[in-house]
């Protein structure tokens, strides 16, 4: 194999929106939601059945264990190995499993990078990008996403602007008290919190609060108690106030 070649299927020259390549899909990504298999359409039933290997996280995989009728394969860690390990399948169905929208923060850029010459299908289902402006009445257009997962804090600022509205992806349950912390250090104390979790599932719940009240919690208040048991999937709606407070920090400078 030419160097080109090599490094093109290493995913060196990555492009994120040059064009899928042609041929027959033996890949496919489903997305599928905390509803499990009957949030699913024909298309993605058929294509869970009717694959020889299935991969995903233990979650995903449970999710939708019963449609799975070839081999389920949880990923590995480095996910890389992984994603190459696929190959060894090409021209046979082969379905991965993400949590909605396989291209909102999810695996389907990962493979796109890591298999440029793999075409693909894919399946989605809504994001919690898309559930989470739903279940708020807000337009999404107008809001803002931005993710947490792998990302740190600090990148989240320059998207504090008075008066927008974001949604941020959590990387677990620390994350809403995290970020409450953040945003009152920011001068966003009196963001209002949306916090969303298991969206789209039976332990579907929102609960709200201003980011100072639940910065200042400690664990042995009432209030704090109402969030010590934060589902781990879970994402936070923030409006932030019309004006930021300068912070201490900042008045002394």
């Amino acid at each position: 194999m030419s160097g080109d070649k090599a490094s093109r299927r290493n995913g060196d020259d990555f492009d994120a929106f040059a064009p899928l390549p042609d041929g027959p899909a033996w890949l496919t990504l489903v997305g599928i939601g905390e509803d499990g298999v009957a949030g699913l359409g024909d298309a993605a039933r058929a294509a869970i059945s009717g694959a020889v290997l299935v991969v995903g996280g233990e979650r995903q995989l449970a999710l939708a264990a019963p449609l799975i009728r070839g081999e389920a394969r949880a990923w590995p860690s480095p996910l890389t190995a992984g994603v190459a390990a696929l190959r060894d399948f090409a021209g046979r169905p082969v379905v991965v499993l993400a949590s909605g929208d396989p291209f909102c923060y999810g695996i389907g850029s990962t493979l796109r990078r890591l298999l440029p010459d793999v075409p693909l299908a894919c399946l989605p289902a809504p994001s919690s990008f898309a559930l989470a402006c739903a279940r708020l009445g807000w337009p999404q257009q107008e809001t803002t996403l931005a993710s947490l997962c792998g990302r740190p804090l600090a990148g989240l600022s320059d998207k504090l602007v008075p008066g927008a509205r974001l949604v941020v992806l959590s990387a677990d349950e620390t994350t809403p008290a995290e970020l409450a912390a953040h945003l009152v250090a920011q001068g966003f104390g009196g963001a209002l919190m949306h916090v969303l979790e298991a969206l789209g599932g039976p332990q579907e719940r929102r609960r709200s609060v201003r980011a100072a009240d639940f910065a200042a919690a400690s664990g042995q208040t009432a209030f704090a108690a109402a969030f010590v048991d934060i589902h781990r999937l879970n994402l936070v709606a923030l409006e932030l106030p019309a004006q930021r407070a300068v912070p201490e920090t900042e008045s002394q400078a």
